[in-house]
């Protein structure tokens, strides 16, 4: 309904929420092209955090890649990205590392773990860096 009356105004950029295919029909016979499933993007994200449970975030950004936030598997930390070769042995390219304030009382601070954001192809992350 809402939009419809968006159509009669004119308003030149009309994005859509969906939550169905119905929903996705109508909008599209109503040349309404773009359009969010915040239900199943959040079922998605939760899914990736569940399936690995050292990804801190994630965004799809195409049906191919991710753009993911994870932590430094152990093994890697301490390693330059050079060294820790991630590009070559699992096509993820890093983006930035985001270093960790918090640290336990018994922990010192060397020993911090950081976290990566990588962009991912899809099957990249199922199969694991760590």
């Amino acid at each position: 309904m809402t939009v419809a009356l968006l159509k009669q105004l004119k308003v030149k950029r009309i994005i859509g929420r969906i939550v169905s295919d119905l929903q996705k029909t109508v909008l599209e016979a109503m040349e309404i092209n773009e359009y969010i499933m915040p239900e199943e993007e959040a079922a998605e994200r939760l899914a990736m955090r569940l399936d690995n449970i050292d990804i801190v975030d994630s965004f799809k950004v195409s049906d191919r890649y991710s753009i993911v936030e994870t932590k430094v598997p152990q093994r890697y930390v301490g390693m330059t990205l050079r060294e820790a070769n991630l590009t070559n042995l699992y096509k993820i390219i890093v983006l930035t590392t985001v270093k960790i304030t918090e640290t336990k009382k018994t922990e010192s601070p060397k020993n911090k773990r950081k976290h990566l954001v990588l962009p991912l192809l899809k099957q990249s992350w199922r199969k694991g860096i760590s």
